[in-house]
Formats: structure tokens, C-alpha cells, sequence
């Protein structure tokens, strides 16, 4: 079960809980930004899809979430709700080892 979120500027300040990421939007941000932004080095790209997952995760709670308020967000609060969004509806895959005959 996700935990709700609060930030000031999304859903009026109310509690949210965010949408699962998943592969095709994973997908549609890489596609995205590869015709937007290949002319950017390796870490500028990374910090542009740090962004865009954040906005487009937001952007499902409230959309008049910009881009200018996450960029005002502090590096850490960043950071966290990157990994937030990202990681919602994630599920622990467990591997049973399984006992092998011996010969």
C-alpha cells in the first residue's frame, strides 16, 4: 500500500497517492526525451528524466503541476519523489531456490 503525499503545489496542498509507473510511460519518457534532448550530455539527459518522471507522476494527480515548481523544490525533495514516483506499484519478486536431485 503507497503512502499519500503532500506538496503545496499539487491537488491544492491536499493528500494524493500517485499512480503505478510503469514500463509504457517509462518508455514514453525515454522516447520523449530522446527526440527532445539528444543533444544533451549523458548527465544532463539523466537530470531531465530525474524531471520529466516527476512531472508526468504529478501531472496525474494535478495538472497545472510545471516544470518551474519542481525545479524550485529542494535537491533532497527531488531526490525522494523521484524515487517515489518511480518506484510506485512496484512489486518484491522473490526467486524459491528449489532443491536439485542429486545423481
Amino acid at each position: 500500500m503507497s503512502k499519500k503525499l503532500k506538496l503545496p503545489f499539487v491537488n491544492n496542498g491536499k493528500p494524493f497517492k500517485l499512480e503505478p509507473w510503469t514500463v509504457a510511460k517509462h518508455e514514453a519518457a525515454l522516447k520523449d526525451l530522446g527526440e527532445n534532448c539528444s543533444d544533451l550530455s549523458s548527465d544532463e539527459q539523466e537530470r531531465q528524466f530525474k524531471f520529466y518522471v516527476i512531472k508526468q507522476g504529478l501531472k496525474s494527480v494535478d495538472d497545472s503541476v510545471t516544470m518551474e515548481d519542481i525545479k524550485n523544490l529542494h535537491p533532497e525533495n527531488v531526490v525522494a519523489l523521484f524515487e517515489a514516483i518511480y518506484t510506485e506499484g512496484k512489486v518484491d519478486i522473490f526467486f524459491e531456490e528449489t532443491a536439485s536431485k542429486k545423481k
